[in-house]
Formats: C-alpha cells, structure tokens, sequence
C-alpha cells in the first residue's frame, strides 16, 4: 500500500480540536479573512458551531477512512 491513512494523523487532528484551544483561535481567524462580519458573528464566533465541527469533522474523517480503505457502507456509492 501507498499510503496509510493512519499516517496522515486523523486521530490526533480530530482530538485536538477538543482539546487545543489554538486550534478553534486558528480556524477563527482563518475564516475571519473570507467570510463577511455578519456570518462570521452568526457561524463562527458562536460557540455552538464550534461543537457542530467538533463532532461533525471526525465523522466526517471517519467516512474518509472508510472510503480510502474500501469499507464503506452500503448506500455510499459515488467512489473517487
């Protein structure tokens, strides 16, 4: 195999966006430069989409894995 999706750090990203609070301070100020105020003030500052990304992401990493792996489910067709 090529790759192993273990190596790309899924695990340790997904825990540090609980657990290290540079991480949300980052991610902030990122999406601080491309979205306008407004949005920024209704999505990103509010502290409840910040626990819709932290469940959200590594769910969303764990289809990844299973898709990059072959072990997708039933009903997840479209395959890169």
């Amino acid at each position: 195999m090529l790759f192993s999706v273990e190596s790309w750090g899924f695990q340790f990203y997904a825990a540090s966006l609980s657990s290290d609070p540079q991480v949300k301070a980052d991610f902030r100020k990122e999406m601080q430069r491309f979205l306008p105020p407004r949005i920024v003030v209704e999505t990103v500052s509010n502290e409840r989409f910040w626990d819709y990304l932290v469940s959200e992401i590594p769910a969303l990493m764990r289809r990844a894995k299973a898709q990059l792996e072959g072990n997708a489910q039933a009903g997840e067709a479209f395959r890169m």
